[in-house]
């Protein structure tokens, strides 16, 4: 059995017992705390994390080991620790009560070796059964929470364009309305709504594909150059439609010129960029948003580095990670104010996956953001068939990126 770094408290009076129960479970590779009395235990339990307690109901001074186990067993820090009890006694009234104070086992002196070994591992084993099953529910509930919340944001999110799309087609269809310039604005409210709409339900089925393994990667041969420009050229006329004035949208390919050609998914490329654009719109009302790219290697493999950098809102460094995570917001609130789903960082991080790179994160509250994401990089006469077989890719390092 593995017990490496398992802490293992035992308190009993006899100093012969007490060393020979630590020497023989030192020699199983616990960590063994021991003493004499139960002088300070609640302190000594607190401060370490024991995974097992071994205590003499029967110790020196008139201590008593089941009122001890009493005490732990009422502090909600160390009332699942399992104890196990020490006795030279037979009297079945005093195990009963030893029982009834929380004890999970007792040993009964004189103990053969073996059966402390054995019965110690199992209790030891069972804790660390007990404990995964706590952070397996914890993680459950968090995920439910977040599920909910998701459901909640997202019932929003359908419910806000679909009111726009009933309400301005009842008032195309009031024959009170005759001007033009209103209709048009009618027109125009409706499929900026629908857009929302199609957006969302493409995110929705996006998500869906990718965690089925049903979404396809087909690669092709393109310029970096030439789509980061056609990227720009595209989202300038989305900052001015949201009215950005104050926003200067700004392009590096100072690396990435027309000559550089990169063998990928050119639309998942673009879908995850178009992620990244519309979250530093949305959280940009002045400053400047800039996208570029750069190469770097990795592990002595080439790679192409995207980014999208802008001087908006920021996000704090404790949520570098969640923001990523399927029904993870920055904050919920804010994402309420701003409209969003949080799913776009989601799906981003499993596309760049799928392509074989690595998606991260650097930003601050109150500062800006800067969205980086890497994909393997090979020139446009590189042989397709090593590039598809090329599987060093999957093992690239990448413990320094969140």
């Amino acid at each position: 059995m593995d017990s490496r770094k398992t802490k293992i408290l035992l308190i009993e009076d006899d100093n012969i017992t007490r060393l020979f129960i630590k020497e023989i479970l030192e020699n199983e590779n616990y960590l063994v705390a021991a003493y004499s009395n139960g002088f300070n235990i609640i302190q000594k339990v607190m401060a370490n994390n024991f995974s097992l307690i071994i205590l003499d109901i029967v110790l020196a001074d008139g201590e008593d080991g089941i009122e001890i186990c009493k005490k732990l067993k009422k502090k909600k820090t160390t009332k699942d620790i399992p104890v196990i009890f020490l006795t030279g006694q037979t009297d079945k009234k005093i195990l009963v009560k030893a029982f009834a104070a929380g004890g999970l086992d007792y040993l009964a002196k004189p103990f053969v070796e073996k059966e402390l070994v054995v019965r110690i591992n199992t209790h030891v084993t069972l804790e660390k059964q007990r404990l995964k099953l706590v952070a397996a529910k914890q993680k459950a509930e968090q995920a439910d929470r977040k599920k909910s919340e998701f459901l909640v944001n997202i019932s929003h999110e359908i419910r806000s364009p679909l009111n726009s799309v009933i309400g301005f087609s009842e008032l195309l269809m009031d024959k009170n309305y005759s001007d033009v310039n209103e209709k048009y604005m009618f027109s125009e409210h409706i499929h900026s709504s629908g857009e929302r709409l199609l957006m969302l339900i493409n995110d929705i089925i996006d998500l869906s594909k990718i965690e089925s393994g049903k979404i396809k990667i087909f690669k092709e041969n393109f310029s970096v150059g030439i789509m980061l420009t056609n990227l720009k050229d595209l989202f300038e006329k989305e900052k001015e439609k949201r009215g950005l004035d104050n926003v200067k949208l700004l392009l590096n390919i100072t690396e990435c010129e027309d000559d550089v050609y990169l063998f990928s998914d050119k639309k998942r490329i673009e879908q995850v960029f178009s992620n990244l654009l519309i979250n530093a719109l949305k959280f940009t009302d002045r400053g400047s948003i800039e996208i570029g790219c750069f190469k770097k290697e990795f592990n002595g493999l080439p790679f192409i580095v995207f980014y999208v950098k802008d001087t908006g809102v920021g996000i704090p460094k404790d949520k570098h990670k969640i923001i990523f995570e399927r029904f993870g917001q920055d904050d919920n609130t804010l994402s309420r104010n701003f409209e969003g789903t949080g799913l776009g960082l989601s799906i981003s991080k499993k596309l760049v996956t799928l392509l074989g790179g690595k998606i991260w994160v650097e930003s601050e509250k109150g500062i800006g953001s800067s969205f980086f994401f890497s994909t393997p990089y090979f020139t446009k006469n590189v042989d397709v068939d090593k590039i598809k077989n090329h599987k060093e890719l999957l093992s690239v390092d990448w413990s320094d990126k969140n």
